[in-house]
């Protein structure tokens, strides 16, 4: 991803530049390169492989095989490691992590990522180096990209598999790096000269600093202490004045004041990132509001508003046809944000239309917020056939969308049983049908090595209207372990 920028370019060519050499000039009296450089030049080419092979020809062919190949060169290279814990160590795991999650390995990618936590710990990189005389200035500011990388992607994989982060904000103080480009970084310790250009480095450092804004936002919500609505209230207010200060620090060129088509391709590539983490920290932010009673609907509705303005934001970035960024299936973030604002409508369709926020009024009509999602749901489904077979995301939209449609198509809203909440049961094509029967459990993996909840998705959509834990559910659903109907269905991915 063009914002996890934790390796120095120039360096690693010298690498790339040896590690052809070696091949060609054979056994040297030379130092051959060590495994975990090695680890890093391969994960390099095959993350290149990768997306060349998804943006020329979808998942499959050669250059998949290729890539695959690479990657698992660069595995083995790390399984030989011995001796002395260097950051390369790190950065090569971090580079496996990133592949394996572009490549729908959500959970391979947990574990190969707990490791490259614990090395970064033991490494110290997650504090503020003390002076090192014998470290170049590159070594340096790799040490602070590669933490803060680490950091980062902690966050969001913890949001997205609805399990514990594995750093802890009060344990790390470590700068965030220089906001300089590769080749303006010296190995000697000259002061830096000044710059007459934007930094691509910039995106990257503000990306940092808006993963720390979301966990924030998550630990509130993930407490497992009950709180009041109106604490929650308090909650999203402050964390949306911060998303408001981290909106306005954004420089001119990353802003989106420019014309994008203006912009050099790595600009390109991350205004569409920061533009879909701005977005989803403030639906994560806002969309407990959703939940809450309409009795609060002058407290919320400037939450709700931004939800579904984010929302909106997301789906029309990801179904205009001219949009400039990679194919939908290419990035994992893409696809997940995408599966939150598709959520987002549809559980705002599912409370309006139940009358559960009746005061607050909505900035879109009903239909053009489903016709929107609904759009970019048809993308999802193709995406996920194509690159993602274990992800269930466009399952449980299905599901979603099936009520918001029945709600919409009703001429009076029916009540609701009084034996209890309605249950939406999946059929084996996706075909939810309203039933009162009692919905078969499945069981669910919310956290690493832990035990397993019993969770379905039809509980889930039961309970939808008034379960405040709805959200920390629904993110990591198409990832847990699925049963019955909802196993048939997924077969046919």
């Amino acid at each position: 991803m063009p914002t996890y920028r934790f390796l120095h370019r120039q360096t690693v060519e010298e690498w790339l530049a040896d590690h052809y050499g070696a091949y060609e000039r054979g056994p040297s009296s030379t130092l051959p390169l060590s495994l975990a450089r090695e680890a890093i030049v391969l994960m390099v080419l095959a993350t290149a492989l990768l997306f060349n092979a998804v943006i020329a020809r979808g998942c499959e062919g050669q250059p998949w095989r290729d890539s695959e190949w690479l990657c698992q060169s660069a595995r083995d290279k790390l399984a030989e490691e011995k001796g002395k814990l260097r950051l390369e160590s790190v950065q090569a795991r971090l580079a496996i992590t990133l592949y394996l999650l572009h490549t729908s390995r959500p959970n391979e990618a947990w574990y190969t990522f707990g490791t490259t936590v614990q090395m970064s710990l033991a490494l110290g990189i997650h504090r503020r180096a003390q002076a090192r005389d014998q470290e170049s200035r590159v070594m340096k500011e790799c040490r602070k990209r590669t933490f803060w990388a680490v950091a980062t992607l902690d966050v969001y994989l913890s949001v997205m598999l609805g399990r514990p982060p594995l750093l802890h904000a009060d344990d790390f103080d470590q700068q965030y790096p220089e906001d300089v480009d590769d080749e303006e970084l010296v190995s000697e310790d000259a002061p830096l000269r000044m710059r007459s250009r934007d930094s691509a480095e910039k995106a990257s450092i503000l990306h940092s600093k808006l993963a720390r804004l979301v966990r924030k936002a998550a630990r509130e919500q993930a407490s497992t202490s009950p709180m009041a609505d109106l604490h929650k209230l308090n909650a999203a207010d402050k964390a949306s004045h911060e998303l408001s200060q981290w909106h306005s620090s954004l420089p001119v060129v990353l802003s989106g004041a420019v014309h994008a088509s203006s912009l050099i391709p790595v600009f390109r590539r991350q205004i569409i990132v920061l533009r879909l983490a701005h977005a989803h920290a403030s639906m994560l932010i806002s969309r407990p509001m959703l939940l809450m009673d309409s009795s609060l609907a002058m407290r919320t509705q400037s939450h709700v508003n931004a939800c579904l303005s984010s929302a909106k934001t997301v789906l029309d970035m990801l179904s205009s046809p001219a949009a400039d960024g990679p194919p939908f299936a290419a990035f994992w973030f893409t696809q997940y944000v995408a599966f939150n604002a598709v959520s987002v409508v549809y559980v705002w369709l599912i409370q309006h239309k139940r009358g559960k926020l009746a005061g607050t009024k909505p900035l879109f009509g009903d239909q053009v917020l489903l016709q929107s999602a609904e759009a970019v749901q048809r993308h999802f489904a193709d995406a996920t056939q194509m690159n993602a077979p274990s992800l269930r995301y466009n399952i449980v939209l299905e599901e979603l969308q099936q009520e918001a449609r029945r709600l919409l198509d009703s001429a009076v809203r029916p009540p609701m049983p009084a034996s209890g909440p309605v249950a939406i049961v999946a059929a084996p094509h996706f075909g939810g049908e309203v039933s009162g029967q009692q919905p078969s459990p499945a069981r669910s993996e919310t956290q690493l090595l832990s035990e397993h909840d019993e969770l379905s998705l039809e509980t889930l959509t039961a309970d939808m209207p008034l379960d405040p834990d709805l959200w920390l559910q629904l993110d990591s659903f198409p990832f847990c372990e699925l049963t019955g109907n909802m196993k048939q269905a997924s077969d046919h991915y």
